[in-house]
């Protein structure tokens, strides 16, 4: 058995297609025929497929742990030498590895999800495993034929593996990508959920309310995968930093923005039964986000320190995306009288009649169109060398034949079909949305530059032109003409102010669309551009960092506002009394922050040179010299809303005789208090017999304040738990952003040091002790410690290192080592170590406020959990509701707070490219010069020539200093180097020519918004105007109801709910 071992690894994965398809069809079956029998056939289906993806993950551990080296992705991730740890770890530490973990997660999320389902849901079950088979059924394909971790090597099984890179070799590649995949894969069940809903037609609140608690999680891990790259880079980078724009840790994020804003608006559709239509596109656009985060990784189609290898399977995500565009889109389409709540009447019989035929036309020619369409692409994907010739014509008629003979199959069945008035209005839906996805395809044509030799300008020009005429034709030529003889009459909900807690999630969500909008365009740029002007240019973390503090700062600033404001209507007198105390306590701040920042060190306001000159260039630099005091004003408002929020449910929990919750609320801010004011006695007791004892004492009333605050939240009724659970994790959010804020006054130092030297950086004082070098089996370590001190007392000793290892002798890495306090962190990274004279090259960091960005995720794990508790059955006995909701906490947390916290040695090196590391600059414009190019030696993602380790950023930095020795301008130096190496080699595009297109396209998207917001605000006044008129009305004419008590007791009633 075990000679044809890679062979059994194959055919498992062939297995979980064929099961997988089974259950797609038969599931599809079952929803079309409802028989209970026929569905309990597909969750057992469901089941099979996951229990052959356990056995094929299995199977690839076992070939890790028994050094099966016949594997090519064994012998390429693996050797002997590896502790079994890193030997299992590095089953997801490659391409082919990590697909099949994917699909391994996918699998869990399968079987916890149908498990989860039972007997509920009956209707949307089918399409819901049928959905994720349809997933299953991708990673397969992809899996069996391009991207196989069961292949073996053509040369047979080698005497050991080549082993894994020694980044890779630490804590965190156990707990990073797990984690981010179990985030990335978890937004599969909301989506399956929303085409299960799409499916059947059952778009009210169901779908939302079945994939609640998925769409959590999915969320939390999301925010902890993202989290935990920045501690990794922070950790293990060695540059000082936590985010670097990366287009990888760009592809994770954007779907953390939309999956955000998907589960706020939500909120609006249970309460108020809007928004379908956009909920439903949210969940759809954060599914199509990842995917297209892992396209980004796997393709090589841009460059990334944390991307695979450049491969083929790129293609095959294109064509799995398209495909995921186009049926959301369709699904969306057809059921759009449902989702804009429009019942069409008759309005003409004979136009009703003209209608019919349209759409029958229209729809038949798209069926024709694209099957000739799919055989034309199909021929070419197939036979590209064949139909360059005489075949190419053969091709062409056979595919238009297949388009005439589909357009004569489903004519009259889709004219049967569009009697109903309702399909009349789906049926014009669907031409015209097709309509305007056919037009984009002639534009993307021109676009691209293959059809003749237009400029850049031109064929944006015609592809505008292009994609207007194809909307246009859409709107009133297609759609208009369709529905001519239907009554169009939408009965959905309506906002009734904007004066409303609806308008400002509504602002939260455009404003977390924009920013993950503009990341997006920001990560794709390189390759529009090479597109579009044949220039592959990178936009570096300069323009990212300009461009994020303003739209940062504003969704941070209606994070706080939307809590103010009350559903359907707020009056301007509750809004005053909501706003007075968060309003009070931000002046109060900014007042404070500008009398004593400078004197702390953090002062209000941080100018710096800006990215680009001009006006826009001056406006950002403005706006972002004041982050300092924005961020921590805009903190302390959020701060003090929350804290608002919670006073008031404490009051009204007092007022209603609940002593027990009142006590448990008072010993958690008793607890917190304890542990703060311990904080505090550790930074006095530093070297003294109490600082553990005192460390102890704080610890344990923190832990003691997390768990009474947990019983007093979990006592809550479900919508409180969610309600004040999303305070929590809001609450983590400010503290996060209070770290971030604290990157404006980062210090950072270089200096050479002989033992026994000190340097002076803010208040402390780095004091050289010397070098040391230890060694073991696979590595020889050369430490530089250092001793740090505090107004004269030593408060810490740090010792940054670099290990060269056996294998990669030529590839030291760098080892970090840090003084974490609640002020700053003091990160040293050693440069180099003479082995002569002992003189250690430092690079110093100070950055304030990090530590609590790691504290603000402990702070949105808990809340995160809280939101997610489960609502225990009332049946259950007592102790089995008790033991099933303490485990299900227990577990969660702790697996969040470990993944989130847990301590490692950080190994700082990027990728197995080896070319990050620390690089000697000692005079700012060295500084100035060499953040702004990138190393153009051909073998490294493009990283900059500050960072960049390679022998050639050697070469290139010593020729540059050279001419800076001269005297030559920052300036000249970086007109020649791109003169020499093109727009390719600036950390950002230039802002001249064609590349003005990336500084423009912001300020375009915020026009664009603002119009948008400007019709909406006008049309939503229109039904204020109209609601007020008909309220007066009434009153005029005597017709208003009478009020009574009872009315009176259903007000507050409502009041306290809405409270709650």
């Amino acid at each position: 058995m075990w000679s044809t071992f890679p062979l059994f690894g194959s055919t498992l994965l062939l297995a979980v297609m064929v099961v997988a398809s089974y259950t797609f069809a038969v599931s599809l079956s079952a929803g079309a025929s409802g028989r209970i029998k026929t569905l309990q056939a597909a969750r057992l289906g469901a089941y099979g497929t996951v229990a052959l993806i356990a056995v094929a993950v299995l199977c690839l551990a076992y070939a890790f742990v028994s050094h099966d080296f016949r594997l090519r992705y064994v012998a390429h991730y693996s050797d002997r030498s590896m502790p079994t740890i890193f030997l299992l770890t590095a089953l997801w530490g490659g391409q082919d590895g990590s697909l099949l973990w994917w699909l391994f997660l996918l699998s869990g999320y399968i079987g916890a999800c149908v498990w989860a389902l039972g007997k509920k849901h009956l209707d949307l079950q089918p399409y819901v495993i049928a959905t994720l088979m349809a997933i299953v059924i991708f990673f397969g394909v992809l899996m069996a034929f391009a991207a196989n971790p069961f292949s073996t090597s053509v040369s047979g099984a080698r005497t050991d593996g080549e082993g894994l890179n020694p980044l890779l070799q630490n804590f965190y590649m156990i707990i990073h990508p797990p984690s981010l995949y179990v985030g990335f894969v978890g937004c599969a069940i909301p989506f399956a959920f929303a085409v299960a809903a799409l499916c059947t037609g059952r778009l009210d609140a169901e779908w939302i309310q079945a994939s609640r608690k998925f769409s959590l999680f999915s969320l939390l891990f999301l925010a902890i995968g993202n989290t935990l790259g920045m501690l990794w880079a922070y950790e293990e980078l060695g540059w000082g930093g936590y985010w670097a724009w990366d287009p990888v840790e760009n592809a994770a994020f954007m779907p953390l923005l939309s999956l955000a804003a998907f589960v706020h608006s939500v909120m609006i559709q249970e309460r108020r039964g809007m928004l379908k239509v956009w909920n439903v596109f949210l969940i759809c656009l954060t599914f199509f986000m990842t995917i297209f985060g892992t396209f980004l990784t796997r393709s090589g189609a841009i460059a990334s320190v944390h991307s695979f290898a450049q491969s083929s399977i790129g293609e095959y995500f294109l064509w799995f995306l398209a495909l995921v565009a186009a049926f959301c889109a369709t699904l969306i389409l057809y059921r759009w009288p449902e989702l804009r709540s429009v019942e069409p009447g008759v309005s003409n019989k004979e136009r009703l009649a003209g209608s019919k035929s349209a759409v029958a036309l229209g729809l038949a020619v798209l069926v024709g169109a694209g099957t000739g369409g799919l055989l034309i692409l199909i021929a070419n994907v197939g036979f590209k060398k064949e139909l360059a010739g005489s075949m190419g014509l053969v091709a062409g008629g056979l595919a238009l034949a297949a388009a005439a003979g589909a357009f004569a199959v489903v004519r009259r069945p889709i004219l049967a079909w569009a009697e109903t008035p309702v399909n009349v209005l789906r049926g014009a839906a669907i031409t015209a949305g097709w309509v305007v996805m056919a037009g984009l395809a002639p534009g993307a044509w021109v676009l691209s530059g293959k059809m003749g030799t237009m400029s850049s300008s031109v064929r944006v020009a015609v592809f505008s032109v292009v994609v207007g005429a194809a909307v246009f034709v859409a709107l009133e030529l297609v759609f208009r003409r369709m529905t001519r003889g239907l009554k169009l009459a939408p009965n959905r909900p309506q906002m009734e102010s904007i004066l409303s807690r609806e308008f400002t999630f509504l602002l939260n969500n455009y404003g977390l669309l924009g920013i993950m909008l503009f990341v997006l365009v920001a990560t794709t740029f390189p390759m529009v551009s090479e597109a579009l002007w044949d220039e592959k240019v990178t936009v570096g973390p300069p323009y990212y960092n300009a461009w994020m503090q303003p739209l940062g700062l504003t969704v941070f600033f209606l994070m706080g506002v939307g809590t103010l404001f009350g559903w359907k209507k707020t009056s301007p007198e509750a809004l005053k009394r909501a706003f007075v105390f968060p309003t009070t306590a931000a002046f109060f701040a900014v007042a404070v922050h500008f009398v004593l920042g400078r004197v702390i060190g953090f002062p209000a306001v941080v100018w710096s040179e800006p990215i680009y000159g001009g006006a826009l260039g001056s406006i950002l630099r403005a706006f972002n010299a004041y982050t300092p005091v924005l961020g921590f004003s805009l903190g302390i408002f959020n701060l003090a809303v929350i804290g608002q929020e919670f006073f008031f449910l404490y009051r009204s929990q007092a007022r209603a005789g609940d002593t027990v919750k009142g006590l448990l609320a008072k010993s958690s801010i008793g607890l917190v208090g304890l542990a703060f004011l311990a904080w505090l006695g550790t930074r006095y007791t530093t070297g003294s017999a109490l600082h553990l004892p005192v460390q102890i004492v704080g610890w344990l009333c923190a832990l003691g304040g997390a768990i009474t605050f947990f019983v007093w939240a979990l006592s809550l009724p479900p919508t409180g738990r969610r309600r004040y659970g999303g305070y929590v994790v809001h609450l983590g959010i400010v503290f996060m952003f209070l770290g971030f804020t604290g990157k404006s006054w980062t210090v950072d130092r270089e200096t050479s040091m002989s033992p026994g030297q000190t340097y002076q950086i803010e208040r402390l004082t780095v004091e050289y002790v010397g070098p040391r070098m230890e060694v073991d089996n696979n590595k020889r370590m050369v430490f530089a410690d250092v001793r740090v001190h505090e107004n004269g007392r030593e408060i810490g000793q740090l010792n940054p290192a670099k290990f060269i290892y056996k294998k990669m002798p030529e590839s030291p890495t760098t080892e970090v080592s840090m003084l974490h306090s609640v002020r700053d962190d003091l990160y040293l990274v050693v440069g180099s170590i003479n082995p002569e004279t002992k003189v250690a090259s430092l690079q110093i960091h100070l950055n304030p406020l990090v530590g609590w960005i790691w504290f603000g995720a402990i702070i949105l794990i808990m809340g995160s959990f809280v939101c997610m508790w489960p609502e225990l059955d009332p049946k259950e006995s007592r102790a089995w509701r008790i033991a099933r909701g303490t485990g299900a906490v227990a577990a969660s947390t702790t697996i969040g707070i470990v993944l989130a916290l847990l301590p490692v040695p950080a190994f700082a090196q990027p990728t197995a490219t080896q070319h990050s590391g620390s690089v000697q600059m000692d005079d700012p414009k060295e500084k100035a010069v060499f953040g702004a190019l990138r190393c153009m030696c051909g073998t490294c993602p493009r990283e900059l020539l500050s960072t960049c380790a390679c022998s050639t950023a050697d070469q290139t930095r010593e020729r540059l200093r050279a001419r800076l020795a001269k005297g030559d301008t920052a300036q000249t130096i970086i007109d020649d180097y791109t003169a020499e190496y093109g727009t390719a080699a600036l950390a950002i595009p230039p802002d001249k020519g064609a590349m003005k297109a990336i500084y423009v396209a912001p300020l375009f998207a915020i026009a664009g918004g603002g119009i948008a917001l400007a019709f909406v605000l006008r049309r939503w006044r229109a039904n204020e105007s109209s609601a007020k008129k008909k309220d007066d009305d009434a009153k005029a004419s005597g017709d208003e109801p009478k009020r009574d008590d009872y009315d009176d007791r259903i007000d507050n009633d409502l009041k306290d709910l809405d409270d709650e």
